[in-house]
């Protein structure tokens, strides 16, 4: 994919990723660009977003597909009071102890309603 590197430097401005290096040659327009063929190092240098953004034309010659702008994922409802019944904490009941718990020998005490 083709990338712009939007810091304008006498004669470009080269990056080494990996061992690969991108050169973001000055272009006619006035543009400085590279074609980036690996998507870590295209997903690396748009993820610096005072410094490389993407020219939004993919080379005819890369099998690269374009990358996309991450969006954020979609929100998770919230379970309405429908969908849960109508468990509020006044008519919960309290599950009963039919065993003792771990380490003790007996059931502890179950609380009296004060009436």
């Amino acid at each position: 994919m083709k990338i712009e590197c939007i810091l304008k430097r006498d004669g470009g401005t080269k990056v080494d990723l990996d061992g690969t290096q991108y050169h973001f040659k000055p272009q006619e327009d006035g543009s400085h660009t590279a074609e980036v063929s690996d998507i870590d190092h295209a997903r690396r240098l748009l993820s610096i977003k005072e410094a490389y953004r993407s020219c939004g034309i993919a080379d005819e010659n890369s099998d690269e597909p374009e990358i996309k702008s991450e969006s954020s994922p979609p929100e998770t409802p919230v379970p309405t009071e429908q969908a849960l019944g109508s468990a509020s904490p006044e008519s919960a009941e309290l599950p009963k102890q039919d065993a003792p718990r771990k380490g003790q020998k007996k059931l502890p005490p179950v609380p009296k309603d004060e009436d």
